[in-house]
């Protein structure tokens, strides 16, 4: 078995209920059977999504033979005669990131809700703030500067307009004035200069225009209506959970049937050493958005540290990726046999070359149907010490007196 740890060490149950302090020692006990081995957390640049991925290690191999054969059937197998099972838990915060003790159960929907999110939430300061809404509420030609006297009359400032500075230089400078001899806010402004002086328009106009506000101040491309809008906050309001487990299913199959060939072409000469072929690749998932879902992948693969298998001791080596059946096209709905990549060696007594190498066809996307095959095939050099060099044959022979060469 590989090297692993209790998970009680990775989960503590210093945060438990009260309610359930009864139940810690049997968690404890619990915890305390099940073991990991790998533990990964990675986080977005923001901050918002984290996910953690531990891999749950049992003591021996979860599997069962299948009766009356020596083929047995295994569940998630890792190096160790062990099993390993990959669970993934994905949190996503939104908002609740900036806002840990916010509460969607008391939003009401109401501007002073919103005024209180973004206060909390919205890190532009005022300069920007003032200015966006200049761009989206100012209809005259100049918009900043009819905007910075607007606000320059509602505070009661004498500031000017300096034409000779960018548009937020100028607002930077009204507000520092405002904040030093004013007790104005950013939001006040906004809401009684830009939103309520909006004549002639109609409560869903209204609404509108503060979404779009808003919104902008989330993300300068977002562009929503108000209801789209509150859908948009409770989807960053309201933390989202992802759980999924992977399974993996494979078929041992006896040495007497499949010797396992290492990835240098050698045998592999251990008697304990058996080839798996993966039969289905599922991730069972659960989410707080989508309720539960399985992504099963049911096809057969060789190994990667076994690509091939000599039959019996036939001396033929065969290995694939892959393989499954699928809908062959044709109007009748027959199946098809489809391999991602298979590869077929022949035997290498059947070859002269002194470095051991023997012919193998090899296909690639090939599908196999009664009308006939379809991908690609090909020959290839496997296995040798040394690869042949340019100009070289690789020979072999058929019965005694036919022999075949191809050019390197």
């Amino acid at each position: 078995m590989t090297t692993s740890t209790p998970i009680s060490q990775l989960l503590t149950l210093e945060n438990i209920p009260k309610e359930l302090s009864f139940l810690e020692t049997s968690l404890e006990s619990f915890l305390n059977e099940i073991h990991y081995d790998l533990y990964e957390v990675s986080t977005s640049y923001d901050g918002t999504t984290t996910t953690h991925s531990v891999r749950i290690v049992t003591e021996q191999e979860l599997g069962f033979t299948i009766p009356g054969i020596d083929f047995r059937i295994v569940l998630n197998s890792i190096p160790g005669n062990t099993s390993g099972f990959w669970f993934n838990v994905t949190t996503f915060k939104g908002i609740l990131a900036f806002l840990p003790f916010f509460k969607i159960q008391n939003f009401s929907e109401s501007l002073a809700d919103f005024q209180d999110l973004a206060a909390n939430y919205i890190t532009l300061d005022m300069p920007n703030m003032l200015l966006i809404c200049s761009e989206l509420f100012e209809t005259a030609n100049n918009k900043e500067e009819t905007s910075f006297n607007r606000i320059n009359n509602y505070c009661g400032l004498s500031n000017q307009y300096d034409s000779n500075l960018d548009s937020y230089e100028n607002f930077a400078i009204l507000s520092n004035d405002i904040l030093d001899n004013t007790s104005f806010s950013a939001w006040e402004i906004i809401i009684n200069e830009f939103i309520h002086s909006q004549t002639g328009l109609s409560e869903t106009e209204i609404k509108n225009k503060i979404a779009l506000i808003f919104g902008r101040f989330f993300n300068p491309l977002l562009e929503l209506t108000y209801e789209e809008f509150i859908s948009f906050l409770k989807e960053q309001l309201i933390p989202s959970l992802d759980i999924s487990v992977e399974l993996n299913l494979g078929l041992e199959i006896p040495r007497k049937f499949l010797i396992p060939v290492k990835q240098d072409g050698t045998l592999e000469i251990d008697e304990t050493k058996k080839i798996t072929l993966s039969i289905a690749d599922s991730i069972l998932s659960y989410s707080t958005n989508t309720g539960f879902h399985i992504d099963d992948n049911v096809s057969l693969s060789f190994p990667s540290e076994y690509p091939l298998g000599q039959i019996g001791n036939t001396g033929l080596l065969i290995g694939f990726t892959g393989a499954k059946l699928i809908n062959s096209g044709n109007s009748k709905g027959n199946k098809a046999l489809y391999f991602s990549t298979i590869d077929i060696g022949l035997p290498a007594k059947w070859f002269k070359q002194k470095n051991g190498a023997t012919l193998g066809i090899f296909g690639e996307n090939l599908t196999i149907e009664g009308a006939g095959v379809s991908g690609t095939i090909g020959l290839k050099a496997l296995g040798g010490t040394n690869p042949a060099p340019i100009g070289s044959s690789l020979e072999f022979e058929l019965g005694q007196n036919l022999t075949i060469g191809f050019k390197n």
